[in-house]
């Protein structure tokens, strides 16, 4: 049930996005359970606490004191086939490749090298700042965030979704959420073409910007003096007014790269742009560029580029400086601070290009272990005799806001079907349901598609919602919209584990031949357990690569020697001129 930040943004109209500086909801608040471990940096959790009684209107928890970091494996449960599992590989018929001593053994290798880390990288300050309004999103960030909490470092996160539960070394700074969106957010109704849904992007992006840093909570954390972290953990969308935050605890950067990525933020690290192979997300292309294609895509990065360096960066500094004072050095300054780049693809669902090494491919960092499904719905799947068919379009491509025509043909298609239906509504109730058809406002995804009796799996082309199918080998049927579903999708037609289905001429029609052949043909099945094979055989869980190499860069404080020596070079020195 993801979006990416650029479809969520081209889908935010900023000229109706506005701001109630009168109705806050949280103006601050931080919810904390502070554990005074002996790891832990006692003055920036003396700090944070201080902070909040200054507000007055803050909760702060400080619990019993644990004197020891948490090791062991981390709380993602990616599959492996070296060594396998019964019950993670159950739906993909692989075989266990060791014995239970061998995997013993690997435990405890992993457990000791797991101790020894942690006592070289001792309880870090660490601020996460992810001011996107998109729950889903935010997350993703948290999933990473959470993990170091549980293994011993003081976790702040600023974002407008707090934790429901508290977590033990994590503190939430609560962003003031009163955006009103009023009228683009669910506009189906055309085609946008690339330059139009990044321009958009930008614009709202700077709206949200300046928006949050005016906040008085956000205003009272910049101008404290007794915060102390050690790096910054940044969402890479809408990172750049907020790298202020950097400069102001003269830490290094850490970049999250939700989605396909811009091309600007690969090549102002020093990775290469290679034009006639690497298709920009935004072009839909999958596969070998015909010269026409390759004339779109130069066209498709130089407009990014344009955009980036004469409106979108101009302006995001001119919001920094606004906030954090006309002294702090320059935008692309401070991001040659970036000591990595955390980048959630893989290499089943992702175009392969030439990377530097502090550039992680992280794809999948959210996907964890199955929960037990709730009684209604384990019963509803459980008696689903010719299978259970899911069908979600994500956080803000809302079902229920789909033209009435649309809406009719999926109802047409459904009440056909010997499968059952769990088709995500966010609109109450759902006129002329069939009764095969169970809707709700929100359902949980990761179980669902885990269940042995799914069939297929209906959505909007996220790339995370795409990583879960794979994950759980579902077949698919893909409907993009905007932004880089298009190009999700067809990479997964070339996987051989889905169809792709056009929006825009959607009809009863094709829904019917979508489904009969996903349904139908057993190849899809095959195709996508073989792809999850390939996702699965990793030699560490995504979420353990990101921990450890969040974890590296702070034991050698910033890891300068992983940065491109190009970052020092004018434009005319990098192409000899």
């Amino acid at each position: 049930m993801d979006i990416s930040p650029v479809a969520y943004l081209v889908l935010t109209d900023s000229s109706q996005l506005t701001y109630d500086s009168q109705h806050l909801v949280h103006p601050t608040e931080i919810r904390t359970s502070i554990s005074p471990s002996s790891a832990v940096e006692l003055n920036t959790t003396s700090a944070l606490a201080n902070y909040a009684t200054e507000a007055g209107i803050v909760k702060v928890e400080i619990e019993e004191a644990n004197p020891h970091l948490r090791g062991g494996r981390v709380g993602n449960h990616l599959g492996k086939t070296t060594p396998s599992s019964p019950d993670r590989d159950s739906n993909l018929d692989l075989p266990v490749l060791s014995s239970r001593a061998q995997h013993d053994k690997r435990i405890l290798v992993a457990g000791l090298w797991t101790v020894l880390v942690a006592r070289e990288c001792q309880g870090a300050s660490i601020l996460g700042v992810f001011p996107f309004p998109v729950k889903s999103m935010v997350i993703l960030f948290t999933s990473l965030m959470e993990e170091l909490a549980t293994r011993g470092h003081q976790v702040t996160v600023m974002s407008f979704f707090p934790r429901d539960e508290p977590l033990e070394n994590y503190t939430d700074i609560v962003l003031p959420n009163s955006f009103t969106e009023k009228g683009a957010m669910y506009n189906f109704g055309a085609r946008r073409h690339g330059t139009i849904q990044l321009y958009t992007a930008s614009k709202v992006v700077n709206k949200i910007s300046d928006t949050v840093l005016a906040a008085p909570s956000v205003q009272r954390f910049i101008h404290s003096q007794d915060l102390h972290f050690d790096i910054v953990v940044v969402h890479d969308v809408a990172h750049m007014a907020f790298l202020g935050l950097a400069h102001k605890f003269n830490a290094p950067i850490i970049r999250i790269v939700n989605f396909a990525g811009y091309e600007w933020t690969f090549l102002e690290q020093g990775n290469p742009s290679v034009v006639s192979y690497n298709p920009h997300y935004l072009t839909g292309i999958e596969g070998e560029m015909s010269y026409w294609e390759k004339t779109e895509n130069a066209y498709m990065i130089l407009y990014e580029l344009l955009l980036m360096d004469y409106f979108y960066i101009p302006v995001q500094e001119a919001i920094m400086r606004k906030y954090f004072g006309a002294s702090v050095p320059s935008v692309s300054k401070l991001n040659s601070n970036t000591a990595l780049i955390l980048w959630c693809v893989d290499d089943v669902l992702s175009h392969h290009r030439p990377l530097l090494p502090n550039v992680i491919r992280v794809g999948g960092m959210h996907i964890k272990k199955p929960k037990k499904l709730p009684q209604d719905l384990q019963r509803f799947m459980d008696d689903a005799t010719h299978g259970v068919i899911y069908m979600s379009l994500g956080t803000n491509l809302p079902s229920a806001y789909l033209p009435p025509e649309k809406i009719a043909a999926f109802i047409e298609i459904f009440t056909q079907l010997k499968q059952k239906v769990l088709w995500k509504w966010e609109n109450g109730t759902l006129s002329g349901r069939p009764p095969n058809v169970k809707v709700a406002k929100w359902f949980p995804q990761q179980d669902i598609l885990d269940h042995p009796n799914m069939r297929a799996f209906i959505f909007q082309g996220g790339l995370h919602s795409a990583q879960e199918a794979l994950y759980h080998a579902v077949p698919v049927i893909g409907i993009p919209v905007l932004a880089e579903q298009l190009q999700n999708v067809r990479m997964i037609q070339k996987r051989g584990f889905g169809v792709l289905v056009d929006f825009f001429n959607l009809s009863s029609s094709s829904l019917k031949w979508a489904l009969k052949e996903v349904l139908e043909d057993p190849r899809y099945k095959t195709n996508a357990q073989e792809a999850s094979r390939l996702f699965r055989d990793q030699p560490e869980t995504p979420l353990e690569r990101a921990v450890y190499w969040t974890e590296y860069v702070i034991r050698h404080k910033g890891a300068t020697h992983l940065r491109s020596a190009s970052l020092t070079l004018s434009w005319y020195q990098y192409y000899l001129l």
